[in-house]
């Protein structure tokens, strides 16, 4: 890799670490099937490559480690590729505003002390799970999982679209904490 593509790569790691996704980078130079393995090894979800082809392209590809698919996300100065995957992936149009929020909880810290606050969590889907007039979605990040529960029509609509491991940011009135069994 050369210094223009190391470049950016750093900047893309620092925007996926900066919006709260556990990210590594590659340094020592490793072929890009031993860089898959460990990414394997690591159980990541997905794994972005960016070489000197993408970077004369201008885009990231990004690789869903469960399925082996890839697709080239378009990164351009003004967005950072988790706002361009987001676009992508068709998490609607407020989809791909997570790379500037900052998020207030970590998933599985919310607490009883936490009701009543408005809260905002970054994560991946974990499930969704819709029941008609109740859609309830699990939202994982490194810390734990958290569930939301959608209850108004329009965003019970919006959630039925999501799907394990999108990327997701969840800002809502933390309403109440299940007892721990």
């Amino acid at each position: 890799m050369g210094e223009p593509a190391r470049e950016s790569a750093l900047a893309l790691l620092r925007d996926l670490r900066r919006v709260g996704l556990e990210a590594h980078m590659e340094y020592e130079g490793r072929s890009i099937k031993s860089q898959m393995k460990r990414a394997d090894r690591l159980k990541a979800a997905f794994a972005l490559i960016l070489g000197e082809d993408e970077l004369a392209a201008s885009v990231v590809s990004v690789k869903n480690m469960s399925t082996a698919n890839r697709r080239a996300c378009r990164a351009t100065p003004s967005s950072t590729i988790a706002d361009s995957c987001g676009r992508r992936a068709g998490v609607g149009s407020r989809g791909g505003q997570a790379g500037r929020l900052a998020r207030t909880h970590t998933c599985g810290q919310l607490r009883a002390e936490h009701v009543g606050l408005e809260v905002l969590l970054l994560g991946w889907v974990h499930k969704v799970r819709d029941l008609g007039h109740l859609v309830f979605l699990d939202v994982r990040d490194r810390h734990g999982l958290t569930q939301v529960v959608f209850e108004s029509a329009d965003l019970r609509e919006r959630a039925k679209h999501l799907r394990a491991e999108f990327v997701v940011g969840v800002k809502a009135g933390c309403a109440g904490v299940r007892p721990r069994r």
